[in-house]
């Protein structure tokens, strides 16, 4: 059980954390391990897409999302959704980097749920994976069935019965590393537990075979190499929930060598680097997180400054009576959104355009 203190650093530690590890695996994304490992394999983790300055994307901003929908859902977790729906709605309309076709669809079909059409495709890619450690961690102790909230938030974008499975897993996880206060986490114990939420036997079946793995102490590579994902991890929620919680496990209190061991995996690294961060971040908390990383995240509007604002308002969630309908969010400064975008794009295009070569023969 979280007191109000841990639970603001746990909170708080997950959103940094997950910033932190997004930032630094945009840059790399789309890579195979051996050009990734040139630049970062024995050197300090540095933020690269602008040189000094962590910016982060469309994983990050979507998590923050459903943070915002959760303050104002009365604790209502269908009020909740439709509040998520509504800002992803307005969200694929600014324009921002990195949202995947997934997404993209949802919220330009969620114009018209008025007409009962789903928002969600029958897809399992990892869109709903780092919203769900936002539900594991935020409805701890309150009541409320976070696995619920968690499965039907991926049914918003994705609705393959292994997304909501993933999503799951996740917010399990996520949990478990929040409530876990022991400097050193039980990662056979929590991975047992974490098991034990999956619902859909492929799921099952890749959990069960982390254990003799983190059993050994094994790298993530030795993992990877085990279920032939040595070319990275795709976008697929499968190999992305399953490497997040293995890199998780083996670093629990260690933030850089989890996100490195993440990045170093290739592939989805912006996805799996934000949710090992999150995952580490929860369990250690945002003072423990790397000072050096902390002080340079300045993604604005929403920074690290307006980031803490929003750990403090969820830590104190579900308010009180006269505040539970009133519950307010967080100015989401919609025109610093686009700017923001506007800003983004040709530094994505340049960065897609000098790893084409590297993509290209990791493709071959």
């Amino acid at each position: 059980m979280l007191i109000s203190q841990d639970r603001f650093q746990a909170i708080h530690g997950l959103l940094l954390g997950m910033a932190i590890g997004e930032a630094l695996g945009l840059p790399l994304k789309g890579l195979c391990r051996t050009s990734i490992m040139r630049v970062v394999r024995r050197r300090a983790l540095v933020y690269r897409l602008w040189p000094g300055q962590g910016l982060y994307n469309s994983h990050t901003q979507l998590a923050l999302m459903a943070g915002q929908s959760i303050l104002q859902s009365r604790s209502v977790s269908q009020a909740c959704h439709r509040r998520f729906v509504s800002r992803l709605s307005w969200y694929v309309l600014g324009g921002p980097t990195g949202v995947n076709r997934v997404t993209c669809a949802a919220g330009l079909k969620s114009w018209l749920r008025w007409t009962g059409l789903p928002t969600g495709c029958q897809s399992a890619s990892n869109s709903s994976a780092t919203r769900s450690l936002v539900f594991g961690v935020v409805l701890h102790n309150t009541g409320h069935r976070y696995l619920v909230w968690a499965r039907d938030s991926a049914a918003v974008t994705d609705r393959h019965p292994l997304a909501a499975d993933g999503a799951g897993v996740l917010a399990s996880a996520a949990q478990i590393a929040a409530v876990a206060t022991s400097e050193r986490l039980d990662s056979l114990g929590a991975l047992e537990a974490i098991r034990k939420t999956a619902k859909e036997k492929e799921m099952q079946q890749a959990l069960a075979q982390l254990r003799p793995f983190l059993a050994r102490r094994s790298s993530p590579r030795k993992v990877a190499r085990h279920f032939n994902w040595q070319r990275g991890i795709s976008g697929h929620m499968l190999p992305t929930t399953v490497m997040a919680v293995y890199c998780f496990l083996r670093y629990p209190t260690n933030y850089k060598h989890a996100v490195k061991s993440a990045l170093l995996l290739g592939g989805e690294t912006d996805a799996v680097a934000a949710l090992v961060g999150g995952l580490v971040g929860a369990h250690i908390g945002a003072q423990a997180l790397p000072r050096d990383l902390v002080e340079r995240l300045s993604d604005w509007p929403h920074d690290r400054g307006w980031i803490e604002r929003l750990a403090i308002r969820l830590s104190d969630w579900p308010h009180g009576v006269d505040d539970l309908l009133l519950a307010p969010a967080l100015p989401a400064h919609p025109v610093g959104q686009l700017m923001r975008n506007a800003f983004r794009w040709p530094l994505v295009i340049s960065h897609a355009l000098m790893r084409l070569p590297c993509r290209l023969i990791r493709l071959a």
